[in-house]
């Protein structure tokens, strides 16, 4: 806390993330291996205001702006001798990317003492740009999009004990 009912705070994120998928094809007599393979890393910062609804219990609001940079690398393997991979999808692609979003949120906290509370939240109204580009062909090969709505996905729910530096 900053001064009365406002806080703010922020988060490092790291994420690693490998995939496998295996395919059959020709009655099993040749195999396909797709591996995906991802590192993601990125902050955000956040403020909450709180409003008091009775003793000890809160009503908040929550805003975040986080960036995210991610670098992926595609593999596709094939065991048949006669597959050739065309010059616009490769056999390995290496992918870079970055996000960048603002979201607000709404939630409750009960403070068990001046210094712990429960907090749970759900929902978010966002918007989201994101970017990527995949150096591994011939050409330019960027994208760039953007989204804005209302999440209210089961994901977007959060409940946990909170210690608060007051």
């Amino acid at each position: 806390f900053i001064k009365n009912n406002f806080a703010i705070g922020g988060n490092l994120n790291f994420g690693i993330n490998n995939n496998t998928q295996k395919y059959e094809y020709d009655q099993g007599l040749f195999e396909q291996t797709i591996k995906d393979n991802s590192l993601n890393i990125g902050a955000d910062i956040y403020a909450q205001y709180y409003k008091k609804i009775v003793t000890n219990f809160f009503v908040f609001i929550n805003g975040d702006v986080a960036y995210r940079h991610v670098i992926q690398k595609n593999e596709d393997s094939n065991n048949d001798p006669n597959y050739v991979y065309p010059y616009y999808d490769p056999a390995v692609q290496h992918i870079q990317g970055n996000d960048i979003s603002i979201s607000f949120s709404p939630g409750l906290v009960y403070f068990i003492t001046p210094k712990l509370g429960i907090q749970t939240s759900f929902g978010k109204l966002y918007y989201k740009y994101s970017m990527s580009k995949n150096t591994s062909l011939p050409y330019d090969h960027n994208n760039s999009s953007s989204s804005f709505g209302l999440n209210l996905n089961p994901s977007t729910f959060s409940f946990g004990l909170y210690f608060y530096f007051k």
